[in-house]
């Protein structure tokens, strides 16, 4: 096999038949100029030369480079498309060839590959990973990527990476809350518990928010039972240490005041949720939280659905034949699967959007929503 052919082959094997300068598969309408953690198929490799797109704009924002074995270097974002972008930093020289980029204005983080170097410019192709291997990052979390390169290397320090099992239970009412939990993926529940058994999810929280922290913070106890919904990786802290980065003024402080307000208003939105919206339209708002959150394959049995949406079992079953039947979901033995999430926008309540909206206006940067 000659060495083009290898080439080729190689790329078709990562891309999906994707051949030189072409896709097989084109990119969803409102993915055009979103980047992503995880690229899908259709991202073609190439160098800056090779694949410089027509559409790339000249732009002036704030990134972080995250490499493989965790440093963090900012840099400023020049001109950026979904092909690749031009960086300026100091010191180009000891950028290594791939990384994480990450801009936090836009919510936004992929993988990059180094094209082209000059005196403080580098150019960037956007690229699957290849060699590069990189481990569970801080900046897996929106909230962490927001911060300061110098506040996110002294946190860092502190942080470690766990892995949270489906249904490890990290928080009971009346426990001493010690650890703060920042996810990078998965989903975290805070339920409720009537003394008549039944339990009623009152939040959820995945890569864009923090666990405990309030409570930590404040020595105060845990009023819900914290539950992981959906396996999930997460970077946490002991609390002591946290205080040690909590200046005022500082950025952690700053982030961990906003997402107290953003997680109380999104329990009063639960909240006016239950008491005038339909089951229907409600399920319809949390499978797409969850979607978010995680993936459009979702394990759940039907007394989760019911804690999750605060209906009865019967209700919830009706609800999801209903959605089923109109090719939404697909529902089988605790296995939902959202066939068609634009469908399922189009019955939620207004919730999702408002939640959304109160994540955006908060933080300045969109919640993570499903590619």
């Amino acid at each position: 096999m000659t060495e083009k052919l290898r080439h080729q082959a190689e790329r078709e094997q990562l891309a999906g038949s994707v051949t030189a300068g072409e896709c097989t598969q084109k990119p969803p309408a409102k993915s055009q100029d979103r980047l992503a953690s995880d690229f899908p198929a259709w991202t073609v490799e190439g160098t800056l030369a090779e694949r410089r797109s027509p559409n790339r704009h000249k732009v002036l924002k704030v990134g972080t480079i995250v490499t493989a074995n965790g440093a963090v270097l900012e840099c400023n974002v020049r001109n950026l498309s979904r092909f690749g972008a031009t960086l300026d930093v100091t010191g180009s020289v000891g950028v290594p060839d791939e990384f994480v980029l990450s801009i936090p204005v836009d919510g936004l983080r992929c993988h990059g590959r180094v094209v082209s170097r000059a005196a403080g410019r580098i150019g960037v192709a956007f690229s699957f990973p290849s060699s590069f291997k990189r481990k569970p990052n801080a900046l897996d979390n929106y909230l962490l990527s927001t911060l300061p390169a110098g506040e996110l290397r002294q946190l860092s320090r502190h942080l470690r990476t766990v892995e949270l099992q489906a249904g490890q239970v990290l928080a009971q009412p009346g426990d001493e809350i010690r650890n703060i939990y920042f996810p990078h993926s998965g989903i975290i529940s805070f339920m409720v518990e009537t003394e008549d058994g039944h339990v009623v999810q009152t939040s959820m929280v995945g890569r864009g928010g923090v666990v405990g922290a309030s409570q930590a913070l404040g020595n105060k106890v845990s009023l819900n039972r914290i539950v992981v919904q959906i396996p999930a990786i997460a970077s946490v802290t002991d609390r002591n240490p946290l205080r040690e980065c909590l200046g005022a003024g500082s950025a952690v402080h700053n982030i961990l005041a906003a997402y107290e307000q953003f997680f109380v208003a999104d329990i009063q939105q639960t909240a006016v949720c239950n008491a005038l919206h339909a089951v229907e339209a409600r399920m319809c708002r949390w499978l797409l939280r969850m979607m978010d959150l995680s993936k459009t394959t979702l394990q759940l049995t039907q007394d989760q659905l019911a804690a999750m949406i605060g209906a009865r079992r019967m209700s919830v079953s009706e609800a999801a034949v209903n959605l089923q039947s109109n090719g939404l979901i697909n529902y089988n033995r605790g296995t939902i699967t959202i066939t068609d999430p634009g469908g399922l926008k189009q019955s939620a309540c207004e919730c999702y959007g408002c939640v959304r909206q109160n994540y955006k206006r908060i933080f300045g940067i969109p919640l993570p929503e499903a590619l």
